[in-house]
């Protein structure tokens, strides 16, 4: 060997010291490397599962708690356009003729009054038709899924004695 330039201690022991430097994400490594969870096998018989709900669309029946109000007025929107168009097309070809024929020199009262009273018994039809109706509503639906889940706990103790 060599020679070191320092003096050799009286008993022939020579200490050492060393400094590190480690992150705390290497301590943490070097402190739980030895406890890892066990290997769990999926056990059929024991397979515990919780149930989550999730939203799934809409259905037409439901508690009150849980109307969706916005598709519900969608639904009545559309009912009330389709049942009233071919009554409102009609409203304004006699409301067209109506005026035409109140333009017109040679007053036509009692074809004035005939269509009066069409368009009155059209608008009387066209506001009969509900706003909103039973079949209108729909719900917000949930549905419960099975998710697995396992049960694993982790017990660090630290000896604290001498």
């Amino acid at each position: 060997g060599g020679g070191g330039q320092g003096q050799a201690s009286a008993d022939g022991e020579g200490k050492d010291e060393f400094v590190f430097q480690i992150s705390k994400d290497e301590y943490l490594d070097l402190l739980f490397e030895d406890l890892a969870l066990p290997n769990l096998k999926k056990n059929q018989h024991r397979q515990l599962n919780e149930f989550k709900t999730h939203r799934a669309g809409f259905t037409s029946n439901g508690v009150p708690a849980n109307i969706s109000v916005v598709r519900s007025l969608q639904n009545s929107l559309a009912r009330r356009t389709a049942m009233t168009a071919g009554k409102r097309r009609e409203l304004r070809a006699l409301e067209e003729d109506l005026e035409t024929i109140s333009r017109s020199e040679p007053v036509q009262l009692l074809e004035e009054e005939r269509l009066r009273k069409e368009i009155a018994e059209l608008r009387a039809k066209i506001e009969r038709v509900p706003f909103i109706d039973t079949f209108d509503l729909r719900y917000k639906n949930y549905e419960k899924r099975p998710e697995p889940s396992s049960q694993a706990v982790m017990f660090c103790l630290m000896d604290v004695s001498g």
